[in-house]
């Protein structure tokens, strides 16, 4: 018996572990709106979001494929310092991810400048521990201009730390996507957030749906 009516899409609790990585591309590209990303022991990836208007938006959706990742949002004092390559396709920059062994790379933006929790930056929104296989939504109202970075990190349990794994040491994966909706949208009322959402969840349709939890 198939799942999957012909033509029709696959849903992400049928992908095959593992499918997509940030090496290999995601063959979903082409048509999809997701991100995939790989992360190694001890690496981070950021979406470095610039807000000019306040009151917008900032809204997730993300799977994560392999592994323990821990998710969480921050906003900074002070303007971040750009990194040297834009996506001139999205409100965001990404940094971290694969990057091999070159020094620095994978390191938090915020830790590379020397920047402190609750003296150059603050933690928006609580750090979630989001498990293998499951699917995550949500969304921050930025009150505030400035820069407000959205953090993913591979939290490695302790049982991975063996010799077997030192020798060949995993990798979490996940795909993500992200949006901000204009403040003129949301204008302050949680009736408006949610049909802003709900628009934002049909974008996400595009790339299966989940039997996972949403948080």
């Amino acid at each position: 018996m198939s799942f999957v009516h012909e033509g029709g899409l696959v849903p992400k609790s049928l992908y095959v572990a593992g499918a997509f990585n940030a090496r290999d591309g995601d063959p979903l590209s082409e048509d999809s709106i997701y991100s995939s990303v790989s992360l190694s022991k001890g690496q981070v990836h950021e979406v470095i979001v610039k807000n000019r208007d306040p009151h917008s938006v900032l809204t997730w959706d993300f799977d994560v494929m392999r592994q323990d990742i821990a998710f969480t949002v921050f906003r900074t004092i002070k303007e971040l310092p750009s990194p040297k390559e834009e996506d001139p396709t999205h409100n965001g920059l990404c940094v971290g991810g694969a990057g091999g062994e070159t020094e620095g790379v994978g390191r938090s933006a915020l830790e590379r400048s020397g920047w402190r929790e609750g003296e150059h930056y603050q933690r928006v929104e609580p750090a979630l521990l989001c498990h293998d296989g499951e699917s995550i939504q949500g969304s921050h109202v930025m009150t505030e201009c400035g820069t407000y970075v959205l953090q993913w990190r591979w939290q490695s349990p302790p049982e991975l730390l063996d010799s077997l794994h030192a020798l060949h040491p995993p990798r979490a994966q996940l795909m993500y996507f992200y949006e901000t909706l204009a403040s003129h949208h949301y204008k302050g009322s949680m009736s408006s957030l949610q049909s802003g959402v709900s628009g934002f969840s049909a974008l996400s349709g595009k790339s299966g749906t989940s039997s996972c939890p949403s948080r």
